[in-house]
């Protein structure tokens, strides 16, 4: 086991917050998120060919900002932070814009390499 495998993401701990405060809500069956702040679905800008969102989250004087993509933080809303920075969130059908859960899993690094 290497030193990073029990590490988590910052972003992935933001959305976490996000979600317990009630801030992001998920909507697993449409692979939508909810924003309470705004009263509305957020809408992801797409980079690297994924639907992506911006995240900021201040605590005290600590600030975490970032970008995660959709799928990803429909994980970690709907099944909780990752426990290792190698597991990423797949999409079953190699669909991008299909972020239903349903169609999310969790595999290695390694198993997501063509």
């Amino acid at each position: 086991m290497s030193y990073t495998e029990n590490l988590i993401r910052a972003t992935d701990y933001a959305v976490f917050v996000k979600g317990m405060r009630g801030d992001w809500v998920a909507h697993p069956d449409t692979g939508r998120i909810y924003s309470n702040s705004t009263g509305n679905f957020l809408k992801p800008a797409v980079k690297a060919g994924y639907p992506s969102l911006r995240i900021r989250l201040s605590f005290g004087d600590k600030e975490i900002r970032g970008r995660v993509s959709v799928h990803r933080a429909m994980w970690v809303l709907c099944r909780g932070i990752p426990l290792s920075l190698n597991a990423e969130v797949d999409h079953i059908d190699h669909n991008r814009e299909n972020n239903r859960l349903e169609n999310l899993r969790l595999i290695s690094k390694q198993e997501n390499t063509p």
